[in-house]
């Protein structure tokens, strides 16, 4: 295994809307940790980081600075949902919130053995998100 391809992780803190989340998408987080690690970071710029190809999708380029946001769009956000699983079989949920007219759709999976929620992705738009 090379140094890049170990797990780094930060820990963003105790996800502490449980409540809101259950009541959304009747998915149990109390006492569970959100964390952002290198695999979340690394996707998400991967596939929505490049300025061509988010502005033909409508979107704008995520940029490393936005990650930042993650305490605020998932603390107090303006929708939250499940949105199903994800490729390797861990619930997802979805937040969208709009920041100073720039609309973000951060998603999370769910890791249950470890108590923890994990960046999955994130993209950014001009305005807000209707889902």
């Amino acid at each position: 295994m090379a140094i890049a391809d170990r797990r780094i992780v930060e820990i963003i803190g105790k996800v502490d809307n449980a409540s809101l989340i259950l009541e959304k998408t009747g998915l149990d987080v109390s006492g569970f940790t959100r964390i952002l690690d290198n695999y979340g970071v690394r996707h998400t710029i991967k596939q929505h980081g490049d300025e061509v190809k988010e502005a033909k999708r409508g979107q704008l380029s995520i940029t490393l600075d936005d990650f930042a946001l993650i305490p605020l769009i998932t603390s107090s956000p303006d929708n939250v949902f499940a949105d199903g699983k994800n490729k390797i079989g861990r619930d997802v949920i979805v937040f969208v919130k709009e920041i100073d007219g720039v609309g973000y759709r951060h998603v999370e999976e769910l890791r249950g053995k470890h108590k923890l929620v994990a960046t999955d992705s994130m993209r950014k738009k001009k305005g807000a998100w209707s889902a």
